[in-house]
């Protein structure tokens, strides 16, 4: 029974994971091959009704197109964040909710050519962009103070350096040292 309760709230934590944020969407056919790949062996009809109980709780919402059911968050709604490293053995669950308000003030320095795509990315409403060097230019912008922009950041890998909030650029720092050790 325990078990079952675990697979059940991991695989539930994995859908609320993959859930867009508003304005994007997901069927719930690709909410269940996302979770397939993730060795989550169930069928379609459980996804929709983890996706059914978890709007009970959670602000998700959906939307019926062409016979599919499609799901985000729904507009303004607090992020969720749940560990990848999440381990369940009888112990509570860990997760931290940010407010989808939480903004923050970021200044990185970036490789020139790849500045553009703070403009092209819904990231920051702001951005000001400087030239810093021969090839390189500071960004500062105001953002949301998630992992979502966290993981768009580290996706420039050593394109990017970030320089305020500082501690955003320690956080950084050690992504950096265990990257580091990973690859050695």
């Amino acid at each position: 029974m325990i078990k079952k309760a675990t697979e059940t709230l991991s695989r539930q934590w994995a859908i609320l994971k993959r859930m867009p944020r508003y304005p994007n969407w997901i069927s719930t056919k690709e909410l269940h091959i996302y979770l397939t790949k993730r060795g989550f062996n169930v069928d379609l009809r459980t996804v929709q009704r983890d996706l059914d109980r978890l709007s009970v709780e959670f602000p998700v919402y959906s939307e019926k197109r062409g016979g599919h059911n499609f799901w985000q968050w729904a507009k303004g709604a607090h992020s969720l964040t749940i560990p990848d490293s999440l381990i369940l053995d009888g112990q509570a669950p860990i997760f931290a909710q940010t407010d989808a308000n939480d903004q923050m003030s970021l200044v990185v320095r970036m490789k020139a050519d790849e500045a553009h795509h703070m403009y092209e990315s819904k990231l920051a409403d702001d951005p000001v962009i400087n030239n810093a060097g021969a090839d390189s230019v500071k960004v500062s912008a105001t953002v949301s103070n998630s992992n979502e922009t966290r993981r768009w950041l580290l996706g420039f890998g050593d394109q990017l350096e970030v320089l305020h909030p500082e501690s955003l650029r320690d956080e950084f720092a050690v992504i950096s040292r265990n990257m580091n050790t990973i690859y050695k």
